[in-house]
């Protein structure tokens, strides 16, 4: 029985085209949206890691709030304190990572390097593909350096040449050995080992031998990876590193007294604040599905009147409710199915679109895709939608006088009148008009937080400026004297270019991956109960100016500053905290007193880090007296980047063909980078409030449409009665009205009640911003006007004589 009411349920949706392609369209809209975010959900939240027992696997991190360090790497005298101490882990690993230049004849390249511990490559899983992985021997003191290489690298660099073990490679000016390569499979990047270098694709592995100096090493650079023993639980762990960290020396961080050692699972830390996020659209896509159930609902409902004297005869020839009422959920239930199909195409267009996006809008992109599992979602949410939106239209559909309706005219509801209201119809286009304003208060505070964030006073100028890095390694560049013979004339080269405005260099641009900073030590100012520290960068004699940092008071640095006397330059900041009457100049800072420089300038302060807030207090230092090996470039010019990248590269390759020239961008490039989470949900948020409202507005109109139809003869009495154009216009303007104002009402309530769990991605407004609020009712009011005026305005043109004829 069941399987001929699906024949003929599949026969009867070819029979009304236009309606059946209106519902799979609603639908898909609503599954699509729902689908594609859960795909991400699954991909990024609830798939584990590819790693042998991933599950227990942990990452270590020290954290000091009151010296403003969230989280950072630790020491090798740390990692083995923590080794030592503790009993919970089945292996902790240990690795630091860092950039190396690799030369030869395919010419210079400067790559991700990462030096670990032999356990790290069974503890990830990793492979050999050619060779072998480091052993146990290769962590011990005397063993010699030897290189693993990634298997993108061994292809694209090596040509796939299995002979490429026992060669060796230039890094960094000296020969290392291949041993071998990593499996194709293998992941080991800066989102499970996240680095303070800026390069956090690692492409080439190098040992680390535990040597006695090693171990003794205090520098905190080292990422530290554990797996748990079987049975032991995160809470169990955390109380043992809480015990090993009481017995850490009291070095930088652990002066803090709110200093801890925190340790996450694997999955939350690649995560971070991402599932949050993305639980936020998922509330949204949700929002959506009613919508679109709710305008289904509606079409059916729409639909019920035309198919009465059908359903009239069916019961008239023996179909009981029941049958009638199977029979239409079963014609739903196709409806629904093919709304899925088109929901799986939207949402499989919509993660290869999220493919092209970069890990510092989403992680685990390589992760997500639309499986088994996501159609398994899908075919779920299609039911389930096909029992919200069907089963009241069935029920009511399947609920008429027979004798009325066999008499009655098909398509003509009796006692349908104008001024009704309270109908299940108009409750759900309230609905929708609800849900639609909730998404788009929330779509509005969003632009309104972009708008904040884009428009934020980084302290420098953004527009026509390129950068790229420039790193100098091996012997050749082993002394300061050395490094400043090469970066002197690259500046000056740059700068007298006729495209050029000026040129400059920075140890760490604003805005780019890394941190650098240290405590900082005041000449006669005590830190007893005050943990303090400073960022710190080393400039050249230009760099302010190209960058157009201002300067508050004193002087910018000058030619001699470094190597004649030893001077810095700070940011208002720092000179405001210590000295907030102005008078910085001529005091002494460092970070101890044998390291103190003279405060020779002041200037405003740089968002380093991030666009939502200013970094620490901030030191500069010039290049000519602390000369280091890598800087980053800075060119202001009107050309195109093109010319500039020409210029850069064949400038430094005139210097030093060795020396690689990478990172190249502009700087408004990277301030994108900085936004590109915020655009991504933005973008999303926007679409589906953009649905929602058409959705709605769309429903609006059909309930009126579908009134208007079903009152012909109400309408055509009122006109023969003598009623006007404008008053038939104002009644059935003012039945849509009441319903968008009922919309309006409700959704203003669940946006004020919702709005502000939007949470960190909201800057600078509100999350119960009053214009956001006004300006969204206001325009959603609007187009529920004309959504309403269009019927209103039909009705107003009938004909009393064709309204009333039978």
């Amino acid at each position: 029985m069941i399987s001929r009411d699906l024949r003929y349920a599949l026969r009867a949706i070819p029979m009304n085209p236009g309606f059946s392609l209106t519902m799979v369209v609603v639908l898909g809209l609503g599954i699509g949206a729902t689908t594609g975010i859960f795909s991400v959900i699954k991909g990024v939240v609830l798939d584990p890691l590819p790693f042998p027992d991933s599950e227990r696997m942990v990452v270590l991190w020290q954290s000091a709030p009151g010296s403003a360090v969230e989280r950072d790497w630790f020491s090798p005298v740390q990692y083995y304190e923590i080794l030592e101490q503790t009993s919970a882990f089945e292996t902790l690993a240990i690795a630091a990572a860092t950039e190396v230049t690799v030369t030869g004849p395919e010419g210079p390249e400067r790559l991700g390097l990462l030096s670990n511990s032999a356990n790290l490559f069974d503890l990830l899983g990793a492979r050999p593909h050619v060779g072998r992985l480091f052993s146990s021997a290769d962590d011990d003191g005397g063993a010699a350096a030897v290189a693993v290489l990634s298997h993108r690298l061994w292809k694209r660099r090596f040509d796939s040449d299995p002979e490429v073990v026992g060669k060796t490679v230039t890094l960094d000016g000296g020969p290392v050995e291949v041993i071998g390569v990593l499996n194709e499979d293998a992941v080991i990047d800066g989102e499970v080992l996240p680095s303070f270098a800026t390069l956090g694709d690692y492409q080439i592995f190098r040992n680390l031998p535990q040597t006695p100096n090693f171990k003794a090493f205090r520098g905190e650079d080292y990422n530290v990876l554990g797996i748990l023993r079987p049975g032991v639980g995160i809470g169990e762990v955390r109380a043992q590193v809480d015990i090993a960290a009481a017995q850490f020396d009291q070095g930088n961080l652990v002066n803090d007294p709110a200093y801890r050692v925190l340790v996450f699972p694997l999955l939350e830390d690649v995560v971070g604040d991402t599932d949050e996020i993305l639980t936020i659209l998922l509330v949204s896509t949700s929002l959506l599905l009613l919508i679109s159930c709710a305008n289904a609902a509606n079409l059916l409902l729409s639909r019920a009147a035309s198919r009465q004297r059908d359903l009239a005869v069916r019961s008239a020839l023996g179909a009981g409710r029941g049958m009638l009422v199977r029979q239409l959920l079963l014609e739903n239930l196709v409806l629904a199915f093919a709304g899925g199909a088109l929901g799986v195409v939207l949402a499989t267009w919509g993660v290869a679109a999220l493919k092209g996006l970069s890990s510092e809008q989403l992680p685990r992109l390589n992760n997500i895709a639309v499986d088994l599992w996501v159609l398994a979602f899908a075919l779920s949410v299609s039911v389930a939608a096909c029992l919200i939106f069907g089963f009241f239209p069935a029920l009511k559909a399947s609920s008429f006088n027979l004798d009325t309706s066999l008499r009655g005219r098909s398509g003509v509801a009796t006692g349908a009148s104008l001024r009704t209201t309270w109908s299940l119809p108009n409750g759900l286009v309230a609905a929708e008009v609800a849900l639609s304003l909730a998404l788009l208060v929330g779509a509005g505070l969003l632009v309104r937080s972009y708008g904040a964030v884009s428009d934020v006073d980084t302290g420098f100028e953004v527009d026509s400026r390129f950068t790229f890095r420039v790193s100098l390694a091996g012997p050749s560049f082993g002394t300061q004297q050395a490094r400043r013979e090469f970066f002197t004339p690259l500046w000056e080269r740059l700068g007298a270019d006729p495209s050029v405005n000026g040129a400059g260099g920075v140890s760490l641009l604003p805005l780019s991956p890394g941190m650098s900073w240290g405590d900082l030590d005041v000449e006669g100012v005590s830190d007893t109960d005050d943990n303090m520290v400073s960022d710190f960068r080393v400039v050249t004699r230009d760099y302010f100016d190209v960058m157009e940092i201002d300067l508050a008071y004193g002087r910018m640095f000058q030619d001699g500053d470094g190597t004649n006397e030893r001077v810095v330059i700070v940011d208002r900041t720092l000179a405001d905290r210590f000295w907030p009457d102005g008078d910085a100049i001529g005091h002494r800072v460092g970070f101890n007193p044998n390291s103190y420089s003279t405060i020779v300038g002041v200037v405003e302060p740089v968002r380093h880090y991030e666009l939502e807030s200013f970094s620490r207090m901030t030191m500069y230092f010039p290049y000519s007296g602390f000369a280091v090996n890598t800087l980053y470039g800075v060119v202001e010019s009107s050309a195109s980047v093109e010319h500039v990248t020409s210029l850069v590269r064949n400038t430094v390759k005139d210097l030093d063909p060795d020396v690689p020239v990478y990172s190249v961008s502009t700087l408004s490039e990277r301030f994108g980078k900085t936004l590109a989470r915020r655009a991504l949900v933005l973008r999303l948020f926007q679409l589906f409030a953009f649905i929602a409202f058409a959705q709605a507005v769309i429903g609006v109109y059909g309930v009126l449409s579908h009134r208007v139809s079903i009152t012909t003869k109400e309408i055509g009495m009122r006109v023969a009665l003598g009623a006007t154009r404008t008053r038939v216009i104002n009644l059935v303007l003012s039945q849509g009205m009441k319903l968008v104002a009922l919309g309006l009402v409700s959704g203003v309530v669940l946006a004020f009640l919702t709005a502000p769990y939007l949470g960190t991605l909201l800057f600078g407004v509100d999350g119960r911003d009053p214009v956001t609020f006004l300006v969204v009712s206001f325009a959603l009011s609007l187009v529920g006007g004309a959504a309403c005026y269009l019927p209103a305005r039909r009705a107003c043109k009938l004909s009393p004589m064709e309204a009333l004829k039978d």
